[in-house]
């Protein structure tokens, strides 16, 4: 009764996560959560469709040498943001709402990917939706043909082969230019530098592999529509294995990858951010598998942003993984049906 009187209410339920261990412990151990606190602490309050399984607690030793339990400072800072950013969206105008939204594509010529969907089609429809109550949505072609051929030509993946078709692309399609300097700064203000020099031994210096101008400032393809834009994901990693790169490496994820969602976050100044179709490869980003932490790059990645996920309801298992380690709010969309 409770569950559906917040709904009834329109009362989101969060479920800041205690540890339940020493902090240094917790902190070094790559599961981050398992068994009987596993269980009380993520799976239950998912079942009453609580949000953020946030770790926001942990066990300490004082000066007298007992254990007390403490909230993580660093975390504490960001999950009041976290709360003050969803509730401002309930009072905040449609008209002034910016949302990031992220889309998969193949490489090159290769169509948009979503389990089960049409996504071309279903994403023309979300943003007529959404113009139809009152987000501002600008510049939004007539149907959906003419939509898909805008984001093939301008929201485009290209495979690292691709030097010349990466460069033309960058002068004639006009993608958002960033900056050494921006980027440091997001970084800075993102994570910890240690997670930064990772990247650095990953991808190399910036700007990396990626898109960038003839100055050596990032190039990030993306279709703005007013206060919507959209963005093409791009591989979280480097190599020819394309499964393994989106279901999770232990490497740091690549320049141009984390300065798509610190560009949506900072750059942009997004009050929302969401994903579109089943699945992308944010929620399969390194290090711990549940109870995050601060040095874990889904959780530095989505930051403070209110997060909506757009998923296949066929899909469970990895829903769930988008849950606990993007902190989505699943939203599903039902599978085809077929004879």
């Amino acid at each position: 009764q409770v569950t559906r009187w917040l709904e009834s209410e329109n009362i989101p339920l969060f479920a800041p996560v205690n540890a339940n261990r020493d902090y240094d412990e917790w902190l070094a151990d790559k599961m981050g959560m398992n068994g009987g606190f596993l269980s009380q602490s993520i799976v239950t309050p998912e079942i009453d469709g609580a949000i953020r399984p946030y770790t926001l607690f942990a066990h300490f030793t004082g000066s007298d040498g007992l254990p007390y339990v403490e909230a993580i400072p660093d975390r504490l800072n960001d999950f009041v943001a976290t709360v003050n950013n969803y509730t401002s969206l309930q009072r905040k105008p449609n008209s002034d709402k910016k949302l990031a939204v992220f889309y998969f594509k193949g490489p090159g010529q290769n169509a948009l990917i979503a389990e089960g969907m049409e996504v071309a089609p279903s994403l023309f429809n979300l943003l007529k939706r959404l113009k139809s109550e009152g987000y501002k949505v600008d510049n939004l072609p007539s149907d959906a043909d003419a939509f898909e051929a805008l984001l093939n030509e301008n929201g485009k993946v290209f495979n690292s082969y691709a030097v010349g078709a990466k460069a033309e692309f960058v002068t004639r399609n006009h993608p958002e230019i960033i900056s050494k300097e921006d980027y440091e700064k997001w970084c800075a203000y993102a994570f910890a530098k240690e997670m930064k020099d990772d990247i650095d031994t990953v991808d190399g210096s910036f700007p990396g592999h990626g898109l960038a101008d003839e100055d050596g400032r990032l190039a990030l393809a993306r279709l703005c529509f007013g206060n919507v834009v959209l963005i093409p994901q791009t591989a979280a990693g480097l190599g020819d294995d394309d499964f393994k790169i989106v279901h999770g490496t232990e490497s740091a994820p690549p320049h141009n990858y984390v300065a798509a969602y610190l560009w949506a976050r900072y750059g942009f100044g997004a009050d929302a951010l969401m994903h579109f179709g089943a699945h992308g490869s944010l929620e399969f980003t390194p290090r711990k598998q549940v109870a995050l932490g601060s040095n874990d790059w889904p959780d530095r990645l989505v930051g403070t942003m209110p997060h909506v996920y757009i998923y296949s309801t066929s899909n469970v298992g990895e829903g769930m993984i988008a849950k606990r380690r993007s902190y989505a709010g699943i939203v599903n969309y039902l599978t085809p049906p077929f004879i």
